[in-house]
């Protein structure tokens, strides 16, 4: 995962926090975290979209009636800038089709990295997320966690990790 992706997890991240903020009640299984992710992203690509739409319609319009009165300065052959209204909305909605595709290739780690610490402070909220869960599902977030946890703590805890192994 590159750096560009790894931005946008965190802002799908802060989005979820803070989403999850107001509903805690409802805790998401990894499916429709990631859904409610893809949704999330597919929705703001195209509120993009009708802006720019909606910018470049005014802006033709108005263009039209400038350019009659404007034709021969030499302001008129100035070229846009990145202040541009359109010209922004185009980056955004760059980082809004980027933001799809990092939602669209979310993972199971994804979710317990990002997702699953916005519940650590509302015990029922986790509750409830494991009573609605398979327990292939609840299995393989616990492979994710204990990765997650061996890889981070083989330095700190060699006793411990060596103490797990079969030669003792």
């Amino acid at each position: 995962m590159n750096g560009t992706q790894r931005t946008f997890i965190y802002v799908i991240w802060l989005l979820s926090f803070a989403a999850q903020a107001q509903l805690p009640a409802h805790p998401l299984t990894f499916q429709a975290w990631r859904e409610t992710q893809v949704n999330d992203a597919t929705t703001q690509m195209f509120k993009i979209s009708a802006r720019i739409s909606q910018l470049r319609s005014t802006k033709n319009s108005a263009a039209g009636l400038k350019e009659s009165a404007q034709a021969n300065l030499p302001s008129a052959r100035v070229k846009t800038t990145d202040s541009d209204p359109v010209s922004l909305a185009e980056k955004d909605l760059r980082r809004a089709k980027e933001s799809l595709e990092t939602a669209n290739n979310l993972e199971l780690s994804d979710y317990v990295n990002i997702y699953l610490p916005t519940l650590e402070a509302q015990p029922d909220a986790l509750q409830r997320l494991i009573e609605k869960m398979q327990k292939e599902d609840l299995g393989e977030i616990l492979k994710v966690l204990l990765t997650k946890n061996t890889r981070l703590d083989t330095k700190r805890n060699p006793p411990v990790i060596s103490g797990l192994s079969p030669s003792n």
